[in-house]
C-alpha cells in the first residue's frame, strides 16, 4: 500500500541489496569517466552529431542516476535512528575523508602546477594545498567534499529524521527538489537567474530521499512507470538539444531516475528476501 511503512533495517546486518546497488552504480561511475571526458573537451561538431548523440545518451541515461545513489545509501544507513552515529564517529568519518582529499588533492594539484610551470620548486606544496583548500583542484575530488559537508550535517539530519513522519519528508523534500534541482536546472538551460534562497546543494536532498525510501515502500509498478518517464524525458530532452541546437545539455533533470532506481531496487532485492 502506497505510504505503508518498510522493514526495518538490522543494523548489525548487511544489506544485501545495497551492496547489489553499490556495484552497480560502481560500473555506471567507470562509463562516466569513459564517455564524459570527450564530451566535455569537445563540441557536438567535433564529436559528430552521431556519435554525441549516442554517448550522451549514454551517459545521461545509464549512468548519471550513480552518484546521486550513492548518497541515497549513506542517507538509508547513517540516518538509521538504531545506528549508533556520535560526534566521535562523524569527527572520525570527516577526518578520513579530509585525509584523503587533503593528500590525494594536493598531490594531484601539485602535479598540475608543475605540469603547467614546467618546473618544481618547494613553495609550489603549499600552493598545491591552498587550492584544495579553495575547492580548485582536480575536479573529480569533489565527492570528498560533499562527503565532508554530508557527514558535518549528520546530527542536524539525524535529529530531523527522529521527530519526522512521512508529511514532514514529503513536504521537505518536495522544497529541496524544486529549490536544489528544478530551479539550478532551469538557470542553466535558460541563462536565468531565479533565486533558490537556500545554498544547500542537492545533495541533502538525495541523502534524506534515501532514509525514506528506506521507510517507506513505494509500489513497484508506480516506480517502474515514473522511472520510464524519466528516462523517456531525459533522453528526449539531451538528445534534442544535440540534433536541433547542437549544444550539450548535459543540465537535464533527470533527478526522477535515481529516485526510481534506489526504489526499484529496494522493493526488487530487499523485498525479496535477498536482503
Amino acid at each position: 500500500m502506497m505510504g505503508a511503512a518498510a522493514a526495518p533495517i538490522n543494523p548489525s546486518s548487511r544489506v544485501w541489496y545495497l551492496d547489489w546497488l553499490r556495484a552497480f552504480a560502481c560500473l555506471a561511475v567507470v562509463l562516466i569517466h569513459c564517455f564524459a571526458t570527450l564530451l566535455d573537451n569537445s563540441t557536438v561538431g567535433e564529436v559528430g552529431v552521431g556519435r554525441a548523440l549516442a554517448w550522451t545518451e549514454i551517459l545521461v541515461i545509464c549512468c548519471r542516476w550513480a552518484v546521486p545513489v550513492f548518497l541515497m545509501i549513506t542517507g538509508s544507513l547513517l540516518l538509521d535512528p538504531g545506528r549508533n552515529v556520535t560526534w566521535p564517529k562523524v569527527r572520525g568519518y570527516v577526518g578520513r575523508i579530509a585525509g584523503v582529499l587533503l593528500t590525494f588533492g594536493t598531490l594531484f594539484a601539485l602535479i598540475e602546477i608543475v605540469f603547467d610551470a614546467r618546473s618544481f620548486n618547494v613553495l609550489m606544496l603549499p600552493q598545491a594545498l591552498l587550492r584544495v583548500l579553495q575547492g580548485q583542484g582536480w575536479a573529480h575530488l569533489w565527492y570528498l567534499y560533499d562527503l565532508i559537508g554530508i557527514y558535518l550535517l549528520l546530527p542536524v539530519l539525524r535529529a530531523f529524521v527522529v521527530g519526522a513522519n512521512k508529511r514532514s519528508y514529503e513536504i521537505l523534500l518536495g522544497l529541496l527538489f524544486v529549490l536544489c534541482l528544478v530551479v539550478p536546472s532551469l538557470n542553466v538551460a535558460t541563462g536565468l537567474s531565479l533565486e533558490t534562497f537556500v545554498w544547500l546543494g542537492s545533495s541533502v536532498f538525495y541523502v534524506l530521499l534515501g532514509r525514506y525510501l528506506a521507510i517507506y515502500e513505494l509500489p513497484l509498478n508506480r516506480v517502474l512507470a515514473a522511472g520510464l518517464a524519466g528516462m523517456v524525458a531525459a533522453g528526449t530532452i539531451s538528445g534534442g538539444g544535440i540534433v536541433i541546437c547542437e549544444n550539450y545539455l548535459s543540465w537535464v533533470l533527470v533527478a526522477l531516475f535515481p529516485v526510481c532506481c534506489a526504489a526499484g531496487f529496494h522493493r526488487i532485492f530487499f523485498r525479496s528476501g535477498l536482503s
